[in-house]
């Protein structure tokens, strides 16, 4: 196990903190020159809701783009980084 892994065993951030990952995972993405996608919203705001975990939001992401490769850039310029590991 890696340093960083030790984390994932920590549990769930409280709202607070949900919302300062997506708005500095949505920043980095701008500053990268790109757009997120309505469903990276949408699954971010199910997250800050508690509807979801991170875990949870981070697999619905990377199965949308697993499903559909030709959005991950589209003529709108609309890219999503996300973590291709597997689990």
């Amino acid at each position: 196990m890696t340093d960083l892994e030790s984390y994932d065993i920590q549990g769930e951030p409280d709202r607070e903190e949900r919302i300062y990952l997506w708005k500095t995972a949505i920043g980095l993405q701008k500053i990268d020159g790109l757009t997120v996608s309505d469903y990276l919203i949408s699954v971010a705001n199910r997250n800050i809701n508690g509807e979801i975990t991170l875990k949870e939001a981070h697999d619905l992401i990377e199965d949308y783009y697993k499903a559909r490769p030709s959005i991950a850039m589209d003529e709108n310029c609309i890219e999503e980084a996300y973590n291709k590991r597997t689990s």
